[in-house]
């Protein structure tokens, strides 16, 4: 249950700065947040904190209300003025969203167990998911879509951080592992040795590496055909690393002996470590300083509204 309520906690989280605090969902006039409407809000942060298995102490509680209470006034603010714009949720959209949540739990009552560990009821979720998806598209109206992001502007950032476009050397690669123990005896060990033996010798004979690895490899990666993908140094335990990054593409190893147990390593391809071009980093770029520029945009926004509205609120 734990893998699937981490989901609706990452959903919640990923919306933090957008979701609306519970409200009649029509346009007001009156900018208000209530003492009850916090203490729920509290109780759900707290209650998502504590579902994975983190104590809120008291103290922690009260510096918690005043940055709950804090968020709460800039949404407020953000969803009034998205209902003064008229904007409306897609509803198709939505419920395709909502679907697709759902998707990620194995049962109805998983879900709404899952809700109600973080203080909602499916109700109240998909209430709460139709004002941030509704925030979304006014943002997406009012901020985004007047970002101005030139070439010059992505360049002249690729020029002066070449620290983030430098990529180490790294191997592909695949493996067959015969696993024994590290305590195992030399029976043990010359009975996996041999059992290898025989797997290399088809390897050499020409026989094709991933289906031997399909058929005998006792790792998890057996059902890639031993495929371990791309890797860097000093992710892999040394004697296997030094042994696939000493190899030429299309080499396979000999025989090595791990913790795990007894391996073949093919290496299937190496990227020498380098520079990225602007033209590879580009579209990383882009993405990176947009998303700065729109929260430099919505917190400018914010502090507008903060200026123009007054929210009454229980910490006055």
């Amino acid at each position: 249950m734990k893998r699937y309520t981490l989901i609706i906690f990452s959903v919640l989280a990923a919306f933090v700065f957008l979701a609306a605090c519970s409200g009649n969902g029509g346009a007001s006039s009156s900018l208000k947040i209530t003492a009850d409407e916090l203490d729920r809000e509290v109780q759900k942060t707290v209650s998502q904190y504590e579902a994975q298995g983190m104590k809120v102490s008291e103290e922690q509680k009260a510096q918690l209300r005043e940055a709950v209470l804090t968020q709460m006034v800039e949404r407020k603010l953000l969803l009034h003025e998205a209902q003064i714009s008229g904007v409306e949720l897609d509803q198709e959209k939505f419920e395709t969203e909502f679907a697709s949540i759902k998707t990620n739990f194995p049962t109805d009552e998983a879900f709404a167990q899952a809700l109600s560990q973080r203080g909602y009821t499916e109700e109240m979720f998909k209430a709460e998911m139709a004002e941030i998806m509704t925030l979304q598209a006014f943002l997406e109206e009012e901020i985004s879509s007047k970002i101005e992001l030139g070439e010059e502007e992505m360049q002249a950032f690729y020029d002066e951080n070449p620290e983030y476009f430098a990529t180490e050397e790294s191997v592909t690669a695949s493996h067959i592992l015969i696993e024994v123990d590290e305590d195992a005896d030399e029976a043990e060990e010359a009975e996996a040795y041999g059992r290898m033996e025989e797997i290399a010798a088809r390897v050499a004979a020409g026989e094709d590496f991933a289906e031997l690895a399909r058929e005998y490899s006792e790792g998890p990666s057996a059902p890639r055909g031993g495929d371990l993908g791309s890797f860097q140094r000093g992710s892999m335990v040394q004697i296997f690393e030094d042994t696939a990054f000493a190899l030429e593409p299309g080499g396979v190893s000999d025989i090595i002996r791990t913790e795990f147990g007894f391996h073949i390593i093919k290496l299937t391809d190496r990227s020498e470590g380098g520079t990225l071009s602007f033209e590879d980093a580009r579209d990383a770029i882009e993405t990176y300083l947009r998303q700065e520029k729109e929260q430099e945009a919505v917190t400018a926004y914010v502090q507008e509204l903060k200026e123009k509205y007054t929210v009454e609120t229980p910490e006055g």
